[in-house]
């Protein structure tokens, strides 16, 4: 009866019958509550995945997905009456206000989604008993304050605080400890400092994404140890120094640089990044030479160089038909753009 009772207090206090969900779940039928559900079926994944409320073989509620479906209000205190709670999932709708205290009894929680959505406060200390999380996002609301320490979560694989905008303060180097961390995404906010010194302790990470902030200084060492690192996104902030640490990443396929105060020479990564697809160097004070070699990277599909200080002469391009995006304008080249330009068979902008 309790969790029912929960449930429903999250039906109304969510906009059910009132505003109109865009799916109703079944929910305060004289369904069982295990039942206000519907499954969806991905066959190519062989997974299952259940919109609504799920519930383990005893009947207690484990989950709660009902992303983009019109929900409005704020979270009620209730929701801390389902202590078993595994999954909650309520991104992409109208929430509110802040996320109530009594959440900090859902500690086996292991997913907490609540992305685009407009809920407030400071993200909750207590987020840090929830050692079972793997997955946090509070992408695209507004939260303001600091970060908070997360250092024991360890099993945290994705963690988005993006486009919250009033987010303030510094990255905390105790996140270094989140060492199972695969996504880190903390764009669009206004954290100042340097790029802590421990994030050579996220070994597992693949996608590091600290656009639009006002973090500064120069890159750490410690990012060669991050050797899995696809997507690096530090444009938008006030970073100096050279790039030379990023030769070791060998995997990169899009490195996002523009818009800062890097330097150093640009010749020096001709022999790497064999995986790029995107590198956007925009913007800054990078030097050296462009080398005909760079344009024989058989995955490279933008090259952004444009307003930087690199000079020479412009290479005589070789065939290329993966390459769609190029600007160098703004620079310091001799020559005018050669006619083996045309060799670039798949150039839409130039």
């Amino acid at each position: 009866f309790v969790q029912r009772y929960a449930l429903a207090v999250l039906y109304y206090a969510l906009g059910g019958r009132t505003d109109g969900w865009q799916r109703e779940f079944s929910f305060v039928s004289s369904a069982h509550e295990c039942e206000w559900q519907e499954k969806l079926e991905y066959t190519e994944a062989e997974q299952v995945y259940y919109y609504g409320i799920d519930c383990d073989d005893q009947g207690r509620v484990t989950s709660i997905v009902l992303p983009n479906n019109r929900l409005r209000g704020t979270i009620p205190p209730e929701i801390a009456l389902l202590p078993h709670l595994r999954v909650l999932n309520l991104s992409e709708n109208r929430l509110y206000g802040s996320l109530p205290p009594e959440m900090s009894k859902l500690v086996k929680l292991e997913e907490a989604l609540f992305a685009m959505n407009e809920i407030s406060g400071t993200i909750p200390d207590y987020l840090h008993t929830f050692t079972n999380l793997k997955k946090l996002s509070f992408l695209d609301n507004v939260f303001t304050g600091t970060l908070p320490d997360l250092s024991h979560l360890k099993k945290m694989t994705h963690l988005d605080l993006s486009n919250n905008e009033d987010l303030t303060g510094t990255i905390p180097e105790s996140w270094g400890q989140m060492q199972a961390l695969r996504g880190l995404f903390l764009s669009f906010n206004e954290l100042s400092g340097s790029i802590p010194l421990r994030i050579g302790e996220m070994t597992e990470l693949r996608d590091l994404r600290l656009s639009g902030n006002v973090l500064e200084g120069t890159l750490p060492a410690s990012i060669k140890n991050c050797r899995h690192l696809k997507n690096l996104y530090l444009d938008d902030n006030e970073f100096t120094g050279e790039l030379d640490v990023l030769q070791t990443l060998l995997f990169l396929e899009g490195a996002f640089l523009e818009d800062n105060n890097f330097e150093g020479n640009f010749g020096t990564f001709v022999e790497y990044f064999d995986d790029i697809v995107i590198l956007d160097a925009s913007n800054n004070n990078l030097r050296g030479t462009l080398s005909e070699e760079f344009f024989k990277k058989d995955k490279l599909k933008v090259l952004d160089l444009n307003r930087n200080k690199i000079g020479g002469v412009l290479p005589q391009f070789p065939e290329n038909d993966s390459l769609e995006y190029l600007s160098l304008q703004n620079n310091a080249f001799r020559n005018v753009l050669p006619a083996s330009v045309s060799n670039l068979r798949a150039l839409t902008h130039l």
